[in-house]
């Protein structure tokens, strides 16, 4: 598998790019003041980086998945104050099909200011163009009705609901909406 290349988007308001080794304390953090929401949509994020040494193992491994071609998982910024926002990944690429998935959280204190939309067009745009993928995918919980209009926004239609299709942190089994976005030609 070809590595990846980082990324380095600005949009309007946002720096989106790739962790870097340095942003453990600052994904720590973030983690610990997202923890409750973590619960149910980030288990894999709240179970790896419990400290900010693991957290740094954590941004290792993922540095590791980058270079295979595997997963890139990037910081969501303010442009102005480089603030950290949230993370939006590029995950289960498959360069024979030409499709991914994307994932995002958005803090809970940042949430409903269009964050979210704005990285998610860019995210999209890159892997339409940079990335030359065909379809890209979603999966978001049941519920989650703000992700839910982030996607619509951003043109993703919904495809499938499959029941307890995701474990959450405490080992609950939750339904997932399905949705995807195919490239125009």
């Amino acid at each position: 598998m070809k590595s990846l290349k980082q990324v380095q988007i600005y949009t309007a308001r946002l720096l989106i790019r790739t962790f870097q080794s340095g942003d453990a304390p600052c994904l720590y953090q973030f983690v610990r003041d997202n923890e409750t929401q973590l619960y149910d949509t980030g288990p894999y994020t709240l179970r790896s980086n419990p400290t900010i040494d693991a957290s740094r193992q954590f941004l290792a491994r993922l540095e590791q998945d980058r270079l295979m071609g595997k997963w890139l998982w990037n910081a969501i910024l303010d442009k102005q104050t480089e603030a950290y926002l949230g993370h939006i990944s590029i995950m289960y690429i498959d360069n024979a099909v030409k499709r991914c998935e994307l994932g995002y959280f958005i803090s809970m204190e940042e949430s409903g200011k269009g964050y979210a939309t704005e990285a998610l067009e860019a995210i999209v745009d890159y892997c339409f163009g940079s990335l030359g993928m065909n379809k890209i995918r979603l999966r978001i919980k049941r519920g989650n009705e703000a992700s839910i209009r982030v996607a619509k926004k951003v043109g993703f239609v919904e495809c499938g609901f499959f029941k307890q299709d995701f474990r959450t942190f405490h080992g609950t089994l939750v339904d997932m909406f399905y949705f995807e976005l195919i490239r125009e030609k």
